[in-house]
């Protein structure tokens, strides 16, 4: 009997290996391609988003479409830090910031999301190609296409849409 008890206690240990290490397999998978986490660190996407928003990112949704205008993005500006924006031109599309009001091609946008606060012009300008445009709702206050620092968002650097706010709970829900 306590050879057969032996054997039992090495198939549930097996067991247990298994079943941890597909949960593992299953959570890198999910991680890394379908779904991840972001924390938003800042005000450049004030009112829409706040710091301390903790936020659920689609990476699949890019796998099958490019990004589209008004979406709210997370790109990967540098090691270790990513950046939340919306997207405002893709490539070929011109744009220019007269007196608080962005033109793409030549027409005026509405935006109900920003932030009222006034927020420099910006000279008439081509999105290159495999590129994007993106921007801050907080204009006045956002690091975004329009600084040289970021300039114009390559395709590859765009890591997922941000699909649903979770935390604040009074403010979850899908974006």
């Amino acid at each position: 009997m306590e050879g057969k008890n032996t054997i039992n206690k090495k198939s549930e240990v097996k067991e247990w290996v298994q079943s941890i290490s597909f949960a593992i397999i299953v959570a890198f998978v999910i991680k890394f391609f379908i779904f991840d986490f972001a924390y938003v660190d800042g005000q450049s996407m004030y009112p829409t988003l706040d710091g301390g928003d903790r936020l659920i990112v689609s990476k699949f949704t890019y796998f099958l479409n490019e990004p589209d205008y008004g979406d709210i993005v997370i790109l990967h500006y540098k090691q270790n830090v990513e950046y939340v924006k919306r997207v405002i031109g893709k490539s070929g599309d011109t744009l220019e910031i007269v007196d608080n009001v962005v033109y793409r091609n030549g027409k005026a946008l509405t935006e109900s999301y920003i932030n009222d606060e006034p927020y420099p012009d910006f000279p008439l300008t081509t999105v290159p190609d495999n590129s994007y445009f993106v921007m801050g709702d907080n204009r006045a206050h956002s690091s975004d296409s329009r600084s040289p620092s970021l300039g114009f968002v390559n395709r590859s650097a765009i890591i997922g849409k941000v699909v649903f706010r979770m935390l604040p709970l009074s403010h979850a829900g899908k974006l």
